[in-house]
């Protein structure tokens, strides 16, 4: 069994509450109880020496005492001489003797009614129930049977009064005890008829132990129900503990109330005095609208000003002449024999003839780049060559 499932000590709810502590404080005599131990009765040693120690004590005083007191009589040892001097003798005695026994029971009295105590339970063993007392089967159903009755005995509409306790108290213990008397003797008779059938019965042989075995199995299904109508009970009350502690959590709130209507005062007036944030919000959404288009248009415009300057410089360079390879042997690029200078090209890149017309290819692919000169004059240009 796990730990959560090991019962606690039953006991019999007639015996005295200080007999009961007694033996919920020392389960360990109880199980020795069980074990076939008898405890003895419990003196402290020290006591009847004690008692012999006084007796002597009372012998010597009256020894020393008797004849002080026939000298007072003329040195005549007669009856009342005896009885005075053995008066004082008892009296030092006795004092002597119940010092002593007062300061040896008194540190001893708690052990004295334990003893007591667990001598009564030796002579009733059959007012409590240990956990060794049951099985697998029966300890955990006795576990069950305290945690419900604990469960209803704590909760707060038990406490408080809500329900009544005492009534609840003593019921709901009868009801664990008997249970646990119950699940004892259903232990101890299957023990029995386990020691006597056996742990396998032969399948020919079942039938003649059917009885038994629905008898066993009767009680054990009888206990269960009486043990699950203790949890049903024990459920209800947590849940109605659950709903007073909400009432209690609203009594307490209610001494707050002037506080929660001063600030349902105050929300009302900022309801009224709120601003109207749907016009602020659509002033927002066209601002940012406005901020969408201007950067589309940004983009936009950039991306046309990048193309524009592409082409450009395309249409800027200028156009690859193969009679522009310089000639092997001058430096200038010109034919031998030619005097000719190299066409001028303006500061921008571009040649000066653009600005006059169009070029015109040299026929002999021999001499320099030709290049014309002048005005158009009804759509045609005169030819010169450098």
């Amino acid at each position: 069994m796990h730990g959560n499932q090991v019962p606690r000590l039953a006991l019999d709810p007639t015996l005295p509450e200080p007999v009961a502590r007694h033996l919920r404080e020392n389960p360990h005599l109880l199980q020795q109880i069980r074990a076939g131990w008898t405890p003895p009765p419990y003196w402290p040693v020290r006591v009847p020496l004690l008692a012999r120690t006084a007796a002597l004590l009372l012998i010597i005083t009256t020894l020393i005492v008797l004849p002080m007191a026939a000298a007072g009589d003329a040195g005549v040892v007669d009856l009342e001489s005896v009885v005075a001097a053995f008066s004082i003798g008892l009296a030092f005695a006795g004092g002597f003797f119940g010092v002593g026994v007062a300061a040896e029971l008194l540190p001893n009295l708690s052990r004295m009614q334990v003893s007591r105590s667990v001598r009564y339970a030796c002579e009733h063993p059959d007012c409590f129930v240990l956990p060794q007392d049951l099985d697998d089967w029966t300890a955990p159903l006795l576990r069950r049977a305290q945690d419900a009755v604990d469960a209803v005995l704590s909760a707060q509409i038990s406490r408080r009064g809500l329900l009544d306790g005492t009534l609840n108290e003593v019921r709901l213990r009868d009801e664990t005890w008997r249970i646990a008397r119950r699940l004892a003797k259903l232990t101890r008779v299957a023990a029995d008829y386990t020691a006597i059938v056996g742990e396998r019965v032969p399948a020919e042989f079942a039938e003649a132990y059917r009885p038994y075995d629905e008898t066993l199995r009767s009680s054990f299904a009888s206990l269960t129900a009486r043990v699950e109508a203790l949890e049903d009970y024990a459920e209800k009350v947590r849940r109605a503990d659950r709903h007073f502690e909400v009432f209690r959590n609203l009594e307490r709130l209610r001494e707050h109330n002037e506080d929660f209507e001063g600030l349902r005062a105050e929300l009302v007036e900022d309801q009224a005095s709120r601003p109207d944030t749907r016009e602020l919000g659509a002033e927002v959404e066209q601002v940012e609208r406005r901020l969408r288009d201007s950067v589309e248009e940004a983009r936009q415009a950039a991306e046309y000003l990048l193309d524009s300057a592409s082409a450009d410089s395309r249409d800027d360079l200028p156009a690859a002449d193969p009679a522009a390879v310089p000639a092997p042997g001058r430096p200038d690029g010109l034919p031998a024999g030619s005097s000719a200078a190299p066409p001028a090209v303006s500061p921008a890149g571009t040649r000066d003839d653009r600005r006059d017309g169009p070029r015109q290819e040299a026929a002999d692919g021999a001499g320099p780049e030709p290049r014309t000169t002048g005005t158009e004059d009804e759509g045609s240009a005169t030819p010169h060559t450098a």
